[in-house]
């Protein structure tokens, strides 16, 4: 049973490396010391939410102009 935990958990650690080799932002709030139990301190978790999001929006901003340019090029490649 060990194995196949070990087994599990390299291939999550595996997959989830891969997805974020293709975001453009990640956005990952200090939730370290609660777990799936802790639902009654959920407000402690959604305004670290909050706040882990307010610190990407430049981030953010940033990853969206970057995808406008990126279609404007495509589109004016189409139109010669």
């Amino acid at each position: 049973m060990e194995i196949l935990r070990r087994a599990w958990a390299i291939q999550n650690r595996e997959l989830t490396r891969r997805q974020l080799e293709e975001v453009d932002v990640v956005i990952r709030p200090q939730v370290q010391g609660f777990g799936i139990a802790d639902l009654l301190k959920m407000d402690v978790l959604v305004e670290r939410g909050k706040s882990a999001g307010e610190a990407a929006l430049s981030s953010i901003e940033r990853a969206i102009a970057d995808w406008k340019a990126r279609m404007r090029r495509r589109r004016q490649r189409f139109r010669l």
